[in-house]
């Protein structure tokens, strides 16, 4: 089944407990986090026009991207349909990933690079010209 757009967290929750992946055959935003934080993977197209999100996604280990026109695309989805296994490693995949989606991570690597940062500009010998203030 393909439900569509759902905005209902209730609805929401309730779908991505018993769904294989989270399809979407367009353009791919913030709902690859939303499958990921509910262990699902995320199997799209291959397309110019996706949201940065998609570098969440790593074929083959939390979704699938599939390069080709819509008869490819489906083709796809019945072969992940049909293989247990190939589902079951998407999923842990995606389970794993949402680790580095949390918040907290988030923010302890804002902290590291802004941390980085300020080093990195206090050393004088980091730049090869001097500075105005």
């Amino acid at each position: 089944k393909f439900p569509g757009q759902i905005n209902d967290p209730f609805l929401i929750g309730q779908y991505m407990r018993i769904a294989a992946a989270v399809v979407i055959p367009g353009t791919v935003g913030l709902a690859i986090a939303h499958a990921f934080a509910h262990g699902r993977p995320l199997l799209t197209r291959k397309l110019e026009r996706h949201g940065p999100e998609l570098e969440y996604l790593i074929p083959g280990y939390n979704g699938l991207i599939v390069d080709g026109d819509e008869e490819r695309f489906i083709k796809s989805l019945a072969e992940y349909v049909s293989s247990a296994a190939r589902q079951k490693q998407l999923c842990e995949g995606a389970l794993r990933s949402r680790e580095s989606l949390r918040l907290e991570n988030m923010v302890c690597q804002f902290d590291s690079a802004v941390t980085q940062t300020i080093d990195w500009k206090r050393r004088p010998s980091a730049f090869p010209i001097e500075l105005q203030s």
